[in-house]
């Protein structure tokens, strides 16, 4: 059983290359005054009460939207504030590393325009392009799975990618190649000195900018911290390390997180001005509600005071932008992240699909419109076959049809640029899991199951061609890679280099190098094994064809990872539904109703960060946070712990006033016709969770000044606990929430991901009750 439906395109005006579409325009220029007008009244104060967000389909051009606001807030903030405007200036966030790592590159490309900015404004000859002396710079913050955290770690994977284009290289997680700036080779100098360490990369072009001026990019926690970046780029359970990585040593400086905002040995800088989120949708769950209360900290870190016009002292917080392309009761999710009001851009227009700045594409045929779409989706329901066994096959029928477009039209030469460029576009196929579980089965399956149909199939159809056979016959011929959570960070990296390699028919059998040695053949890998890791940032050509297996748990996902095809050519997406889930079954029902009108059914995101499981886990995380970061005489001073005993009173109503006055901020600012939704967000922060958050923060002191007085601070080093009552800190490094220290107020936790522990249930009889 086979349904057909199509998504219409949205269009805007791309402008042609090197040039902005006007959404994007409109969006910067909404923006400028909360940008420029930071201590305006009339103009900052009432724009910064709202998070702006750009809601736009996939594809159509956000990240370039917020880009541009970067950097007229570095170029803005440099001009005016001289001195001061060094360290990080934008924080920019997102939820997964493979999204965090696509889109850095995006990114630094604008840095380092910026930089060669900064670079001419020192010259005599371009007065008006003066910056500062201080680089423009990046910094990627991300876990040590996917980046070295440490000087020394760092050291030892930059050893490994010098050798990278060596046959047998060892992977490494260094997310650099070529020179950004002008695609040439990068080298690596490592600067050893007496208890120092320094590193920098350099393009080997002498024509090249970055040849005498060092690449500014920032890559290890240490000198993240050592020498704040501009914009800091990483991903929103990194920024936990904020409780524990601080110290007020001259000598510790790659250890203290406070530099970040502004605060630390040496340097007295501005809090930054900007937070970017990108892909808003994926902030729900347990990791909205983890992200929602730890962002009371992120909130408070950037927040300044300093004058107006009129010589009055007013709190600056920092400008948040966001985006999405799935958005659903956005309202009642920014209150619960940010503690602001939502002003979604671009709005609707007259009529539901044509907000001015974009609309659907339509065509007339027979005097009746009909919309334009370069995706095409096909929903299937087996009928006495498993879902294995049906994607599995479907598998194979595509490949057949690739190779019967191959038998068509290779053998008119291996030449045919035609040829190549279809065969790019539609070479590779992904299919799409919605869990582990489901790849390893196909993963197993893959050599057995897959190739025996296939080459049925093939040989009932095409029948013998040639040389076309061997790619096909044997079992071994088609290549699988995977984009799963499964890859550590290199071989993210690895994989992601082979999908995106371009297919050239002369690659594809065994040839000649350059120094006439036979190597055997290269081209993208055939199947790709894919989960949610793909769903968003992932832009890359080649991709036109998607198996998703089942439907995802949320529309959005759906929306997402479908929308990985047909980004500039033509893309199916085949939906193979499994008929033994009333879910499925129910959308395959409807499908090309659902499919006409998708973004209306995106599911609404559900985020209780007040709740008392929630403030069980991450209020200890906010809370040693804010202490380290902001009380005197606490921050990291080991032989200071016991201090807080004498602080009881001004560490207790400090804590307790953030939320008093969030609650206050929640009743004053809402006044919306929609009463249900006005109900909801006032029941974010009511009076009994203010009770709850008030005696968990009395009990957590009680409990730091009855242990300081016996004596009995506890600190983590070396995989032991130890007693000293000179240690400022008593929490766990553990990265999973550890059950036998919950009757500890201080069990914080080192990640906003945090998976309960497994647990055995044991059903017993009821007449044994």
């Amino acid at each position: 059983q086979i349904q057909n439906a199509i998504t219409p395109d949205f269009y805007s005006d791309k402008g042609g290359d090197y040039k902005w579409r006007p959404f994007q325009l409109a969006f910067i220029l909404l923006n400028l005054d909360g940008i420029i007008q930071r201590t305006n009244d009339t103009g900052w104060e009432k724009r910064n009460k709202c998070v702006d967000l750009v809601w736009f389909p996939t594809g159509g051009g956000k990240t370039e939207a917020y880009l541009g606001i970067i950097a007229l807030t570095i170029i803005n903030r440099r001009r005016k504030y001289g001195n001061e405007a060094g360290g990080t200036t934008a924080i920019m966030r997102y939820t997964l590393r493979l999204l965090a790592t696509q889109q850095f590159e995006r990114a630094l490309k604008l840095i380092l325009a910026l930089d060669q900015i900064r670079i001419w404004g020192n010259d005599t000859n371009y007065p008006n392009y003066q910056i500062g002396e201080e680089p423009v710079s990046i910094g990627l913050f991300v876990g040590q799975s996917s980046l070295p955290n440490t000087y020394k770690d760092l050291d030892t994977e930059a050893k490994k990618w010098i050798h990278r284009y060596e046959p047998r290289h060892e992977n490494t997680n260094i997310p650099l190649g070529k020179c950004p700036w002008c695609g040439k080779d990068l080298s690596w100098t490592a600067l050893y000195g007496y208890r120092s360490f320094k590193y920098q990369f350099n393009c080997i072009n002498e024509k090249c900018t970055f040849s005498e001026q060092r690449l500014p990019v920032q890559l290890c926690d240490e000198q993240i911290y050592a020498d704040p970046p501009t914009l800091l780029f990483g991903t929103v359970d990194k920024f936990a390390q904020l409780a524990r990585k601080v110290s007020t040593r001259h000598d510790s400086v790659g250890k203290d997180s406070r530099r970040l905002f502004g605060v630390g040995d040496g340097i007295q800088y501005l809090t930054p001005d900007l937070i970017i989120q990108d892909e808003l949708h994926l902030l729900l769950g347990p990791l909205g509600s983890a992200v929602s209360l730890f962002e009371a900290a992120i909130d408070q870190l950037c927040t300044r005071k300093t004058t107006n016009s009129e010589n009055q002292e007013i709190k600056v917080r920092p400008k948040i932008i966001s985006s999405t392309a799935t958005t659903r009761n956005t309202e009642l999710q920014i209150r619960a992240l940010y503690d602001r009001g939502i002003n979604i851009f671009p709005k609707s227009g007259v009529d539901y699909d044509d907000s001015f700045f974009a609309f659907y594409k339509r065509q007339r045929i027979n005097n009746k419109e009909e919309w334009i779409s370069k995706r095409r989706y096909k929903g299937i329901m087996p009928t006495g076959r498993t879902q294995m066994l049906m994607q599995l096959r479907l598998a194979a029928i595509l490949f057949v049809h690739r190779a019967k477009f191959e038998k068509e039209h290779w053998q008119e030469g291996v030449n045919d640029n035609p040829y190549n460029s279809a065969a790019d576009n539609y070479y590779s196929i992904i299919s799409y899991f919605n869990s582990l579980k489901e790849v390893g089965k196909t993963d197993a399956q893959y050599p057995y199951e897959f190739t025996k149909y296939l080459q049925r199939l093939y040989s009932r159809v095409i029948g013998h061609c040639g040389l076309l056979d061997c790619f096909y016959a044997d079992e071994n011929t088609l290549s699988s890679e995977e984009l799963t959570g499964r890859l550590s960070g290199p071989q993210v990296v690895a994989t992601l280099d082979k999908v995106q390699r371009k297919f050239d028919v002369n690659r594809r059998l065994p040839h000649l190098d350059n120094n006439n040695v036979i190597v055997s053949g290269s081209t993208p890998p055939d199947y790709i094994l894919a989960t949610n890791m793909i769903s968003v940032g992932i832009d890359v050509d080649r991709f036109n064809t998607i198996i998703m297996n089942s439907m995802p748990r949320n529309i959005a996902e759906y929306i997402q990872a479908s929308s990985r095809v047909a980004r500039k050519y033509k893309g199916l997406v085949l939906t193979s539904h499994n008929p033994c889930r009333v879910r499925d079954t129910s959308h395959y029902e409807k499908f090309i109703e659902f499919h006409e009108k998708m973004y209306y059914y995106v599911d609404p995101i559900s985020i209780t960060p007040f709740s008392n499981k929630a403030i069980e886990k991450y209020l200890p995380l906010y809370l040693a946070t804010i202490i380290r970061h902001r009380l005197p005489n606490l921050q990291n001073n080991r032989t200071d712990a016991r201090n807080i005993v004498n602080s009881v009173q001004q560490v207790t109503d400090s804590l307790k006033a953030y939320f008093r006055d969030r609650k206050n901020r929640i009743q004053q600012d809402i006044d919306i016709p929609d009463k249900e939704l006005e109900t909801m967000l006032k029941n974010l922060l009511d009076d009994d969770m203010i009770q709850v958050i008030d005696n968990f923060i009395d009990n957590a002191i009680q409990q730091w000044e009855q242990l300081a007085n016996n004596g009995d601070l506890w600190y983590f080093n070396d995989d032991q606990y130890h007693r000293n009552p000179n240690l400022s800190f008593l929490f766990t490094e553990t990265e999973e929430y550890d059950d036998t220290r919950s009757d500890s107020y201080w069990t914080v936790p080192n990640s906003l991901r945090i998976v309960e522990p497994e647990t055995v249930l044991k059903i017993k009889n009821l007449y044994e009750l």
